[in-house]
């Protein structure tokens, strides 16, 4: 997808402008999608759906990327041909793995907002289910490549998946299960947040969020009032290229593949006021509870492997018969066999250079970072305000609640977006 068309809609995102981003996609949708490309429509409106506050249509948006998600991952073995042919663009985008299993993530929280608690547990524990195949999801897949164009000599050694456990995740099941007192079932999930930041480093380099112990100490007659803010934007995709020369004749092996990158983001701190109608305010330094780009970058490498090994074989397959019918051409005595050689090695070349494309397509609008954290207040009506900050203290955005109600024993959640 070319970051040009979408240009408008990244302008309106960036304002807060989501409800006109989510009219001028469905307008826009038939010249921004190719027919290859409904899960990244659906994704797209899903996430900008959420964003304007339109849960049970994100619910319904997202809901159709996780099935077709679902479908595309197992239609790919049956379109492998036309991918080993010309390249993975040409078949239906089946989603990144953070995409799929973040969907759930998501209509999770929409299932909070839309008081829907059971359907909210029900998209958590799909979520870990998913995470439970990530490890094995693409062993099959690669040896599957090697055994179509039956060379062996393509190994490529599977990286170790990192991601087996999302604090995200474990945390709204916390504040589901505090909302409802059960807290022997809250204490499990903040164990499991513990163990995804021991166990998992490099995907959460920062501190462990001291908002989740404050779940647990909530003064009697108090009520809880927590944020979220969802800030940046996650991976974007782009192609990489490496050229190896053949000896035989002396044409080359053009590899593309897809690499991720991070984009990024002015977002350096979040801070939340709550002010109560008779003008008391609270205020509070949000934390970072999970890094979803580190979560994209890890999933993507296992992936990874498999597309290079299917660009890798690509590439042998399409130079090397090439390369011996044009040098048994033109080892001949003959000036016509000659010419017609040197015209097969060019127009070989050309093609090869032409066809050999990565596979860039990604989803626009998931965020990069989640921070969360929460205020203890009375019973009431509040103004909250959520801020987020580049280094410098410069203000980059500024969302305002009005009338937010905060209720003693209820989960009152507030969701912010800043994706600069």
């Amino acid at each position: 997808m070319s970051a040009g068309r979408f240009e408008h809609l990244d302008k309106s995102v960036a304002a807060g402008q989501y409800a006109q981003a989510r009219c001028s996609l469905e307008i826009d949708k038939n010249r921004l999608y190719a027919g290859t490309d409904k899960v990244l429509y659906y994704l797209d409106t899903g996430m900008l759906s959420r964003f304007a506050g339109d849960y049970e249509t994100s619910n319904t948006e997202l809901s159709e990327a996780e099935k077709l998600i679902e479908y595309y991952y197992a239609k790919s073995v049956s379109q492998a041909v036309g991918s080993f042919m010309l390249n993975d663009t040409v078949i239906d985008y089946a989603g990144e793995d953070y995409e799929d299993i973040y969907t759930n993530i998501f209509m999770a929280l929409n299932y909070v907002r839309l008081n829907k608690t059971e359907d909210a547990f029900v998209e958590i524990r799909r979520f870990d289910n998913k995470i439970k195949l990530l490890s094995s999801k693409y062993e099959q897949a690669i040896y599957e490549a090697k055994r179509q164009t039956e060379d062996s000599q393509a190994a490529y050694t599977q990286p170790d998946l990192h991601f087996h456990n999302s604090a995200l995740a474990r945390y709204i099941s916390l504040l589901l299960y505090r909302s409802r007192g059960q807290f022997d079932n809250a204490e499990i999930d903040k164990k499991y947040m513990e163990s995804a930041f021991k166990t998992q480093p490099s995907l959460y380099p920062f501190a462990f969020p001291s908002a989740v112990e404050e779940e647990f100490c909530i003064p009697e007659g108090m009520a809880r009032l927590n944020v979220l803010s969802f800030t940046g934007l996650a991976p974007g995709k782009e192609e990489e290229v490496i050229r190896i020369p053949d000896a035989i004749g002396g044409l080359w092996f053009k590899i593309a593949f897809p690499v991720m990158y991070k984009q990024p983001s002015k977002t350096a701190y979040v801070e939340i006021e709550a002010e109560a109608e008779d003008g008391t305010k609270s205020r509070k330094t949000l934390e970072l509870i999970e890094s979803i780009e580190n979560i994209a970058e890890d999933t993507f490498r296992q992936k990874q492997a498999l597309l290079y090994t299917k660009a890798f074989l690509r590439a042998v397959s399409k130079t090397a018969s090439s390369s011996a019918v044009s040098a048994a051409l033109e080892a001949q005595d003959d000036e016509g066999l000659n010419a017609l050689g040197g015209l097969l090695r060019f127009t070989s070349s050309l093609f090869i250079e032409v066809s050999e494309r990565a596979d860039t397509r990604t989803s626009r609008f998931f965020p990069a970072e989640v921070r969360a954290g929460g205020l203890n207040l009375k019973s009431g009506l509040y103004r909250v305000r959520v801020s987020c900050y580049d280094k410098s203290g410069k203000l980059l955005h500024r969302d305002i609640k009005e009338d937010v109600p905060v209720q003693s024993g209820k989960l009152n959640i507030v969701e912010s977006i800043c994706t600069r």
